[in-house]
């Protein structure tokens, strides 16, 4: 089976073709039933994911294979980078409606953020919100994030209100949220992993039953 994705060479987007053993990848309920369907790709034995990279693809298969999510860890050499892409993994499951492994991605990014004493950045909120709809446990978790900084930090946070008037969504959710809580916001990382999982959050979770 081959999965094709795109990549960026010197600004010019090319396919990459990942081949895969069709057996494995039948284990995720989303390529089931795509290759086992009457879809264009059951046919050609083939899938075309334009808009998605490698890298993300190359995690993907790495937890359908092995049922894990490689762990989110700094790059030796470049202590701003990540070993995998938070926000273009998530897209990409999200498209896949792989629930199980968006959940165990903001599992990862939450505890990355609790070893690391950090929150998600500005460019990372930005481009969160320019990603995902409302309806996104990745977008809710940094509105949440975002009003604690806003409220409890004490420091200089002009960048960060720059954010209400480039991101209007932000400003709208972050008040909504200040509506629900009665304006206390904890600490994210006080909440159970559940509390931003893809599932209700006061429903039993399905990834531990």
């Amino acid at each position: 089976m081959t999965v094709a994705s795109s990549k960026d060479t010197k600004h010019k987007a090319e396919d990459e073709l990942l081949n895969f053993r069709k057996s494995s990848m039948q284990q995720d309920p989303f390529f089931l039933k795509m290759f086992k369907g009457g879809f264009q790709e059951a046919i050609t034995n083939s899938a075309s994911f334009p808009e998605d990279s490698p890298g993300s693809f190359d995690i993907l298969i790495t937890w359908v294979y092995h049922g894990k999510l490689r762990p989110l860890t700094r790059v030796k050499d470049n202590r701003n980078a990540l070993a995998w892409k938070v926000i273009s993994l998530y897209s990409l499951t999200e498209k896949l409606c792989s629930f199980e492994l968006m959940d165990d991605i903001m599992d990862a990014f939450r505890d990355f953020g609790v070893q690391n004493d950090s929150l998600p950045s500005c460019y990372f909120i930005l481009t969160t919100y320019q990603k995902f709809d409302s309806n996104s446990p990745l977008r809710r978790y940094v509105c949440y994030c975002y009003t604690y900084v806003l409220l409890n930090e004490k420091r200089d946070t002009g960048h960060m209100t720059d954010l209400l008037t480039t991101v209007p969504d932000l400003a709208s959710e972050m008040a909504k949220l200040l509506r629900e809580t009665g304006g206390f916001i904890p600490e994210p990382k006080s909440f159970s992993y559940c509390h931003f999982h893809t599932h209700h959050k006061y429903s039993l979770c399905p990834w531990e039953l």
